[in-house]
């Protein structure tokens, strides 16, 4: 996720929705980045009303699928082609899937609510 646009993300976000109404979010978002993460959602006038963090649930899913998108992959990508692709997958051994398992990258799940006015 680019946090430059967050704010501006949000911002629309707010101003098309009704007023009490429900926005879901959900990204990954370095661990050193959570703190700002949320300041940038809230922003515009949203209130956090449920947050889960589901990284030990993707990091199990990645592991369980692996060997099948790893294969996927060398069979429909061109060979040139394949880490890129294997790396944006996240399959194991790759840097995401890796920075997730060591906590250094995060998935988060959050509710927000929009404010009156």
């Amino acid at each position: 996720m680019n946090y430059g646009s967050v704010p501006r993300f949000a911002g629309e976000v707010h101003r098309v929705l009704r007023e009490e109404g429900r926005f879901l979010f959900a990204d990954q978002c370095a661990t050193g980045d959570v703190g700002r993460l949320r300041e940038e959602l809230c922003w515009p006038g949203f209130e956090i009303v449920s947050e889960r963090d589901i990284t030990e649930n993707v990091v199990r899913a990645l592991e369980e699928s692996s060997e099948v998108t790893g294969r996927i992959i060398d069979a429909r990508v061109p060979r040139g082609l394949r880490g890129v692709v294997k790396e944006m997958a996240g399959v194991r051994g790759s840097l995401v899937y890796r920075r997730f398992a060591s906590g250094k990258l995060r998935y988060l799940c959050l509710a927000l609510r929009r404010g009156g006015g």
